[in-house]
């Protein structure tokens, strides 16, 4: 597993592309929600994902997630990458989550609710079965 001093990533290399999980996901202001990318910069990011949806109100809400490519120790050659979470909620058609491994010894936790991302999180496999790498609250959605 891979950590930065500011935002944590573990990435899953497969040929040139690289699926990220446990991405930290942080809720955007609308205005900021314009130029993320700027935003991300301002927050020490070099990367940026963001994704928009509608709360329960029918309000637009934007969250973005944050990574320090260069310190994630790629192999080259890897220049494309995805957020996993965002790849995997979507087939989650809605409410749902789901447990992946990442390697033989992490696994990736998935949460949606009515289709807005609630969890990405990467912990071992004790972790996995206790709940113990679980965040006490969703890091996606505030």
């Amino acid at each position: 597993m891979t950590t930065t001093p500011l935002f944590t990533a573990t990435p899953m290399v497969r040929g040139r592309r690289v699926f990220l999980a446990g991405i930290d996901w942080l809720p955007v202001t609308l205005r900021a929600g314009k130029n993320v990318k700027s935003e991300a910069r301002r927050r020490g990011a070099d990367r940026v994902v963001s994704y928009r949806y509608r709360d329960s109100q029918k309000n637009p809400q934007w969250v973005m997630g944050l990574v320090n490519w260069a310190k994630l120790a790629l192999p080259k050659g890897c220049k494309d990458g995805y957020a996993l979470a965002l790849l995997i909620a979507r087939q989650l058609k809605g409410s749902g989550y789901a447990i992946i491994a990442i390697d033989k010894t992490h696994y990736g936790f998935i949460s949606s609710i009515d289709g807005v991302l609630i969890n990405d999180v990467v912990g071992d496999k004790a972790g996995s079965a206790t709940g113990a790498n679980l965040p006490d609250s969703a890091p996606a959605v505030a």
